[in-house]
């Protein structure tokens, strides 16, 4: 936020600069004005400023935030108007379980028959499990390296405790409501792994009086797989608190946050891993300063450190008030240990399944231990994007990496109602798949890259829509300004290479395109307001065969637009040459260019205005 802030400042000197140098240059005459190189690189204010915060950037800036592309944000992190998402694709192959196979017959079944009434029956009696209730709790210990299925069936008001330090052990939740009063509804212990039988339905919950960390809790792995369903309430805190791994590999979840609790959905502290069944998260939690995420891998330092999270097949549904999906290990605020050899690796790789997130809470930062940024899916580290259907409107960052974005395939739509569509602290790459990202507008950008140096394409179809996008210096784009929530970017022939129905209005936002499609020399137009239909809808993007109908003319004989510099929107259409050259113009035809790089010639009729700063 604070870098975004300068970097604000910066833009808007720059534009105010640069339109006055327009006006005042002597050697100004009917058909050229010679751009003087040191405007571009005199442009920066001196720093420190007079004076910080909102009172200073008041001086250059309305009232109430900044303008790009002629229009106003009414305050800086307004949100925008949240959206519906929209597509006729192939959502239950997306979302389809891979392969499960677990080794039942090794593990004794040792059915356990709760009761609300304080009684508990078995059929076994002979094994090396203990099974003690005291206190209106149950206590279940394996005292041996012998391997148990724990069957869980009926109901009970207490807290149920199962601990095994020898041996992995297996629990089925058959149908059964565990209701617990001052500790989680389930604890597991002992550091081994424990796998999860879902049969039947079944409910976990925990009440505010819970002394501990969540609805289950566990200090080893977690594996939860099977046919049936389970409901986990958590009042308190987070819904699972694993110390290890969370693997999810079939079943139907559902975790509730209450606005009230003070956690996470799923809280790991060492890695999640998704590769089949349904996973539900409502984090509702809204306590300041302890809003809920979705899912957060938290990192341990320690000799196998993990960090990471990887998903594979299956469903994830997510509303949170913070981050929906964080791999959140951030190496400047959580190290203890000066070593970076037992450091973590906050990574996060999506490889299919299908994903929809969506953030509520609204975005604040008092101080580096007192903010909210409730990014979508988050990497401190590195983000990769290879398959799958992936659906985010947030509101901050809808994706978000400290080192690394790459996108290699699979669906992404991205929006974000206060920030950008993506944001990446490093490297952008894109070699394949189909991306929308669409920022806020205003400082909120489509594709943030910090520098279009940072980003590399090698196919696949982007559409980027925002205040502005950092493009790839590496591959032809074009960059336009339209406002309107639908529009089409036309070959010669009148095909479309990309054709977008958003569910919002555009606002004279940014656009920039990349596509597998796009010719060097060849001549594009684009179209807005029109209508559209096609084989395949993804979020208002239209593919196959594609109808358009209806529209206006923004821009005609577009030739080799291309990535350089920055692209943001100013009053009217801005496009890209190869090279430098920037074209700028209103409605219609594009007027000639203005090459910033070999002083070329500015066009007569400019039809774009540089927007207002300042009161």
């Amino acid at each position: 936020m604070k870098i975004k802030a300068a970097f604000c400042i910066l833009s808007a000197l720059l534009i105010l600069v640069v339109g006055c140098a327009t006006k005042s240059e002597e050697n100004i005459t009917e058909n050229n004005v010679e751009v003087p190189t040191e405007v571009v690189s005199e442009a920066y204010p001196p720093f420190p400023m007079e004076g910080y915060g909102r009172e200073a950037m008041g001086k250059v800036f309305p009232e109430g935030g900044m303008a790009f592309g002629g229009r106003m944000d009414e305050a800086i992190g307004t949100l925008r108007e949240d959206v519906e998402f929209s597509s006729n694709l192939d959502y239950e192959t997306a979302g389809a379980s891979l392969p499960f196979s677990f080794p039942e017959e090794e593990y004794q079944n040792y059915p356990i028959l709760l009761s609300p009434n304080g009684l508990v029956g078995t059929t076994r009696m002979f094994t090396y499990l203990t099974v003690e209730e005291k206190d209106g709790m149950i206590y279940i210990t394996n005292t041996s390296s012998e391997k148990y299925n724990v069957i869980l069936s009926g109901e009970w008001n207490g807290g149920i405790t199962i601990e095994s330090k020898d041996a992995d052990i297996m629990v089925t939740l058959a149908s059964s409501t565990i209701t617990a009063t001052t500790t989680p509804a389930l604890v597991l212990k002992g550091g081994n792994t424990t796998y999860i039988k879902l049969e039947g339905s079944s409910l976990l919950s925990d009440t505010i009086d819970n002394g501990k960390k969540g609805a289950l809790t566990s200090d080893g792995n977690l594996v939860i797989f099977g046919e049936g369903e389970v409901e986990i309430r958590g009042e308190k805190k987070h819904g699972l608190k694993v110390d290890g791994t969370v693997e999810i590999d079939g079943g139907d979840i559902t975790i509730n946050i209450s606005e009230m609790a003070e956690g996470n959905g799923i809280s790991a502290d060492d890695a999640f891993l998704m590769n089949g069944g349904k996973l539900v998260i409502n984090a509702l939690g809204s306590v300041y300063g302890e809003e809920s995420k979705g899912i957060k891998v938290n990192g341990i330092e320690g000799d196998d450190p993990k960090g990471w999270i990887e998903i594979n097949g299956g469903v994830i549904l997510i509303e949170s008030v913070g981050k929906g999906i964080t791999a959140g290990f951030d190496v400047d605020e959580d190290s203890e240990t000066e070593s970076v050899d037992d450091d973590p690796t906050p990574n996060l790789t999506i490889n299919g399944g299908w994903i929809r997130i969506h953030t509520t809470g609204e975005p604040y930062e008092v101080s580096e231990d007192e903010s909210l940024s409730p990014e979508g899916i988050e990497a401190k580290n590195e983000l990769r994007i290879n398959g799958g259907i992936i659906e985010i409107s947030a509101t901050d960052d809808a994706i978000n990496a400290g080192s690394l974005i790459a996108i290699n395939g699979g669906y992404v739509f991205a929006l974000s109602r206060g920030d950008d569509g993506a944001d990446s602290n490093g490297v952008f790459t894109v070699s394949g798949g189909t991306s929308i990202f669409v920022g806020a507008g205003g400082i909120g950008l489509g594709i943030d890259s910090d520098a279009d140096r940072n980003f590399t394409y090698e196919g696949g179809k982007v559409i980027a829509i925002g205040g502005g996008n950092n493009a790839p210096e590496n591959a032809l784009s074009f960059s336009f300004d339209v406002s309107s929530s639908s529009f089409a970017l036309l070959d010669e022939n009148g095909k479309a290479v990309v054709a977008l129905s958003l569910p919002l209005q555009s606002e004279n936002r940014n656009v920039m395109v990349l596509s597998d499609s796009l010719e060097t020399g060849k001549t594009y137009s684009v179209l807005s307001d029109v209508e559209v239909e096609g084989d395949e809808n993804f979020n208002g993007l239209f593919t196959g065969n594609v109808t358009i109908s209806g529209g206006n003319t923004v821009y005609s004989a577009l030739t080799q637009a291309g990535a350089s510099g920055n692209h943001y929107s100013m009053g009217g259409g801005m496009g890209m040459k190869n090279g430098g050259a920037m074209e700028m113009g209103g409605r219609g035809e594009f007027p000639g260019a203005m090459d910033m790089r070999n002083k070329g010639e500015f066009p007569p009729s400019v039809r774009g205005e540089f927007p207002p700063v300042g009161n």
